[in-house]
């Protein structure tokens, strides 16, 4: 707001205006004392032009305003630097201010220099790492399957064991195993289980073999002149039937005479 007094546009707030209807003009803290006007006295205060005027009678807004020490004290405001700045002082500080904001536009555009070439190099990095990646992934999933694979194979081999125990435990409730019976070189298996047979009082005949062997590794022979053969066991004589009736028929007259030996047989 522009002061009526000084013709100053002035920032400060604490102002006053004439109450005079023709006037109403406006004077800064500068330029009227406003400490000697009390809350009531600002409801009718006058600007001197007016008071002038009415005490004598009189036009006098040609005179210029001085300090009256008996009435209301207005003074003139001194030129304050703060309040009015010459053009070259805010050209300057306004350059100021710039030079301020285009370090900080530097040293930002710095940073994002190097922000830009970091992530240059990621993007170089990660196109170098996409094909490891890709063969990675393939050698994963291949070792994925194998080892699926090897699950399976594990079960299926878990099953034939299976199978192969049942089919053994089948296989042997149809045989038969004696021992006791000496061992020789030339000997005739199925001669040597007929004979037990007939000895216990059973018939055994071709059509009830399916096959007479020895298991367990071949001993060395025994000689003559060892009593006894060294107390050496011969190996025993495993004899496989084509029906399993028979073959409990056979067993049961075997364990009927279970104090029966080799040496009756002669």
């Amino acid at each position: 707001m522009k002061c009526a007094g000084c013709l100053k546009v002035t920032k400060n707030a604490s102002i006053i205006t004439c109450t005079s209807p023709k006037c109403e003009k406006t004077y800064c803290s500068y330029c009227i004392n406003l400490t000697s006007v009390t809350g009531e006295g600002k409801k009718c205060w006058k600007c001197p032009e007016c008071s002038a005027s009415k005490k004598k009678g009189g036009d006098n807004t040609q005179t210029p305003i001085r300090p009256n020490p008996d009435s209301q004290n207005v003074t003139m405001r001194k030129k304050d630097i703060s309040d009015c700045q010459t053009p070259e002082a805010e050209i300057r500080e306004l350059t100021a201010v710039i030079a301020r904001l285009t370090s900080k536009f530097s040293t930002l555009k710095t940073k994002l220099e190097e922000v830009t070439h970091s992530l240059c190099h990621c993007h170089e990095r990660m196109d170098e790492l996409v094909p490891g990646m890709s063969a990675n992934e393939n050698r994963l999933t291949k070792l994925e399957k194998r080892d699926q694979e090897i699950i399976n194979l594990h079960a299926s081999v878990a099953h034939l064991q299976n199978e192969l125990n049942i089919q053994a435990q089948q296989g042997l409730r149809n045989e038969i195993e004696i021992v006791g019976i000496p061992e020789g070189n030339n000997e005739n298996l199925e001669h040597i289980v007929k004979v037990a047979a007939q000895k216990v009082g059973a018939q055994l005949e071709d059509v009830n073999v399916d096959w007479i062997t020895r298991v367990g590794p071949r001993r060395l022979a025994v000689p003559p002149n060892v009593p006894n053969g060294g107390s050496r066991m011969p190996r025993p004589i495993v004899v496989r039937l084509l029906r399993r009736s028979k073959r409990d028929q056979v067993l049961k007259a075997f364990k009927s005479r279970k104090t029966l030996t080799s040496a009756t047989w002669e």
